[in-house]
């Protein structure tokens, strides 16, 4: 049931934004809303962050979809309408995998929504949706928190959006670890009174130290946050006596050489850690970020950090870069505020180089912007691409040089008979897959040279009476190739294959040139004989009968010689020495007792 105080509180709610308040009666369906205390909570939060028209009224109804529908039909809300896609475009993971995840994911969002006010208002969004479920504790709440944590916490601190960022990580810390924060919490509150006492004394003296010359600066006393602390207690071994920096202060000033001058008293005061001097205002950080800062210790010891800035710079440090250019345009306006000075542009890299797509299974890849589907399914993993015969894009069969867009979802379709070609680098853009595609070719054309080198090598070695497969089996060519080559028997055929390697060089390893040349000659018939004693060269194989042989040219054994016989191919015996080096490099498996006749 709407709350019969929503008019008044929204009234309230939209005095500040009289631009807005003129447009938003008529847009609303009050009754739509589910509760009408978020929706004012809601605008409460995008109010603070000082957002323009368009992108708070596209924030809103973007929260609240149901009750604040956009006119298709007034073009004076097209503008509100081209930012509200944005933000319904954004296609994002319940919980990301892991923190790798997290990170492509912040990156994604920034690239899709690609405007800094709409990225602040989907922050407090975010943080809407987390006090929503830190009071009722929903299935999700976890996730939820989780993703904020790793997610929104680190965007809200991109975008110098500080407020949200604290306030994101002390309500994901309260869900995730309850336990741990309620023992935290109530370690800080048994503090609570002395830390209090504190702010008070130190206020004053601040106070007293600076009026003398003529420096009134707003002193605000502030209390580190619980998650902050629950991090540093992680630091010093969950020790809280060891943390003693729990308040620290900001002294908000006129114009930029007030902050110096008070700076300089500060330190004239109390002894300030020179490792923890940090001038901002010089130097300011990417987000617009500009303050002094600086860590002083108080005579017990104990060190307090204390932050100077204009009033300006406090403006845009709490409510981030969104607040940037109001501030600017102001300063245009009104010359006469003081330390009116134009400031740099802060610096957000929306990524504009890059596209995100997602996984079946919700995992994020990161690609360049002209990227393909090819490039996509190298980026998942190199087999997959190399395997890859087509993708599906949202649902949709494609092609391999299909481009891509931030926010498809691809499949990979794979065969494993699928092999890349040389057409694919012709559509592949990134490294990663160019690089994998020309390796594969390469090792197809080795793997080619390689079947060529064993062909010729296994025919070379038939002809002359060895047994590839055999040798290969007992390591003896594996031996050899290294030992004269410093090379793999693979890489050896590679070589044969592509010619730069002789199979007759091969062949001289196991047998000698003299006697390679012999076995290349026509063997002349012989008859054999009944066994004669004195009978001069006649040989006779032992157990054979009419098997054809040959004096081996690489030691010509003479009648008075021991000799061995060699079975080579054909049933061809070779005659050879006992000792001769050719022979013991032979298959010893084929060598057959011989004698003379």
């Amino acid at each position: 049931m709407l709350s019969k105080e929503l008019p008044k509180t929204l009234s309230q709610a939209l005095a500040p934004l009289p631009e807005l308040r003129e447009r938003l009666p008529t847009l609303p369906d009050l009754e739509l809303l589910e509760s009408s205390r978020r929706f004012v909570s809601l605008l409460s939060k995008l109010t603070q962050l000082n957002l323009e028209p368009d992108p708070l009224l596209a924030t809103l109804a973007f929260g609240f979809p149901k009750a604040l529908q956009l006119p298709s039909d007034d073009p004076s809300c097209d503008p509100t309408v081209g930012l509200l896609r944005r933000l319904q475009h954004l296609n994002l993971p319940d919980r990301p995998r892991n923190e790798r995840q997290a990170q492509l994911m912040m990156r994604m969002i920034m690239a899709q929504v690609n405007e800094l006010q709409l990225l602040a208002g989907l922050l407090a969004i975010r943080l809407e949706g987390l006090e929503q479920h830190s009071c009722t504790r929903k299935d999700d709440s976890e996730d939820v928190a989780w993703t904020d944590l790793h997610v929104f916490v680190p965007l809200a601190a991109r975008l110098g959006v500080f407020w949200i960022k604290a306030e994101l990580e002390d309500l994901a810390f309260r869900l995730l670890d309850p336990e741990t924060y309620q023992d935290l919490k109530k370690l800080v509150s048994s503090k609570r009174d002395e830390r209090a006492r504190k702010v008070e004394e130190l206020t004053k003296s601040l106070q007293n130290l600076l009026e003398p010359f003529g420096l009134t600066p707003e002193i605000q006393g502030r209390y580190k946050r619980f998650y902050s602390i629950h991090k540093k207690l992680r630091k010093v071994n969950h020790d809280f006596k060891r943390i003693q920096d729990l308040i620290g202060f900001r002294l908000l000033l006129g114009n930029v050489d007030e902050c110096y001058a008070a700076l300089g008293y500060i330190h004239e005061q109390w002894t300030p850690r020179k490792d923890r001097i940090k001038d901002y205002i010089t130097q300011p950080k990417p987000n617009g970020y500009q303050s002094l800062h600086t860590t002083i210790e108080l005579p017990d010891g104990e060190p307090v950090e204390v932050q100077i800035r204009t009033h300006e710079m406090h403006i845009i440090a709490e409510f981030g870069i969104a607040a940037h250019w109001r501030y600017k345009e102001q300063m245009r306006q009104d010359s006469s505020l003081p330390d009116a000075q134009p400031q740099e542009s802060p610096q957000v890299d929306f990524f504009p180089d890059s596209l995100f797509a997602f996984t079946p299974s919700g995992d994020i890849i990161e690609l360049p912007a002209k990227a393909t589907a090819l490039d996509f399914a190298y980026a998942v993993h190199t087999e997959v691409g190399c395997r890859t015969t087509g993708v599906k894009i949202n649902d949709v069969i494609a092609k391999l040089e299909a481009p891509l867009q931030t926010g498809d979802r691809v499949a990979v379709l794979t065969s494993a008979k699928q092999v890349p070609n040389q057409e694919w680098l012709g559509f592949a853009s990134t490294r990663r897959a160019r690089s994998k595609i020309r390796h594969a070719l390469r090792e197809q054309q080795r793997e080619q040279f390689r079947k060529q080198g064993w062909g010729q090598l296994e025919q070379e070695f038939r002809a002359s009476g060895l047994n590839l497969n055999r040798m290969v089996k007992e390591g003896r060519l594996e031996q050899e190739c290294l030992q004269r080559h410093n090379q793999t028997f693979e890489h050896v055929l590679f070589c044969l294959g592509e010619n730069s390697i002789q199979t007759s060089t091969v062949l001289g390893w196991f047998v000698t040139a003299s006697e390679s040349a012999t076995l290349e000659q026509p063997v002349p018939e012989t008859k054999p004989q009944a066994p004669r004693i004195g009978t001069g060269k006649t040989v006779f194989v032992d157990g054979l009968e009419q098997v054809p042989t040959r004096i081996a040219r690489c030691c010509t054994p003479t009648s008075n010689d021991p000799i061995q016989g060699y079975l080579a191919e054909g049933g061809l015996v070779s005659v050879h020495h006992p000792d001769c080096e050719a022979l013991q490099r032979l298959n010893p498996d084929r060598q057959v007792p011989v004698h003379w006749g």
